[in-house]
């Protein structure tokens, strides 16, 4: 009988003899060969990616039940590692050969998955001042330019990203980091809006007419009316007078101030 470790060829002496005990003696060359493949079970495997978004396939994880009936298998794997670039399925071929060249091979589809969510960062001491429509309209990249993912700079967005005059001072802002497997992370800023515009004050430079009674009370809705702020005018430093009749023909002097609630 003959094992692996006879594989080659080798000399096997014969000796016969019959019942009278005449002998013969010859030899032959006997080859020993192995043409049988290696055993496998090819099975279909998912590769995760990490944080530089790099998998890694190995062996073990698409092919088991692996046996050869006489010394080592070599393995090749047409493809061992995988980028953000493969996500999705990738067909794979597996080539199996022993020491003596006996080979079979098979195909498989390996699923790139990308599990990571991104990192959603959020900036700190953003402002935003209103314009002169009372609007202030917020970047993302403003507040989360930073934010990383292992594949893809991630998609940014906001809960809110338009401010107006009922909305000056801090405002909470919900910053959401979304890469294209659908993982997201998200992270909350505080934004500070302001108003930096004063307001217009426009005075009135006209006749004042007089009453019935010959009086006319000078207000601030008279000299000042057309007075305006980007969001409103909340307080006003004047004080009304009161013509009549004595002014008649005379040309007065007034002045005012506007704020507004900044």
């Amino acid at each position: 009988s003959f094992d692996c470790s006879d594989i080659g060829t080798m000399v096997v002496n014969r000796f016969l003899a019959d019942s009278s005990s005449n002998g013969a003696t010859c030899s032959v060359n006997v080859t020993i060969e192995d043409t049988t493949a290696p055993v496998f079970t090819c099975v279909d495997a998912d590769v995760y990616l990490d944080s530089l978004g790099i998998g890694l396939l190995s062996v073990n994880d698409v092919v088991t039940g692996l046996s050869d009936n006489c010394g080592t298998v070599n393995t090749v794997i047409s493809q061992d590692t995988f980028g953000c670039g493969d996500l999705g399925t990738i067909p794979v071929d597996i080539f199996l050969s022993d020491s003596l060249g006996n080979a079979d091979s098979c195909s498989v589809t390996v699923t790139v998955i990308d599990s990571l969510a991104p990192v959603a960062i959020c900036s700190t001491g953003v402002v935003l001042n209103l314009d002169s429509a009372g609007i202030a309209v917020l970047d993302v990249m403003d507040i989360g330019d930073a934010s990383t993912d292992n594949c893809d700079v991630p998609l940014l967005s906001v809960d809110i990203d338009t401010f107006d005059c009922g909305l000056i001072g801090l405002q909470t802002v919900n910053l959401t980091a979304t890469d294209r497997s659908g993982n997201a992370d998200s992270c909350t800023a505080q934004v500070r809006v302001q108003d930096t515009i004063a307001p217009m004050a426009v005075c009135y430079s006209g006749p004042v007419y007089l009453d019935s009674l010959g009086m006319a009370d000078v207000d601030f809705a008279t000299v000042g009316a057309a007075s305006s702020d980007n969001c409103s005018i909340d307080s006003v430093d004047y004080s009304s007078f009161v013509v009549d009749c004595s002014d008649l023909g005379d040309t007065l002097g007034y002045s005012f101030v506007v704020y507004d609630a900044s």
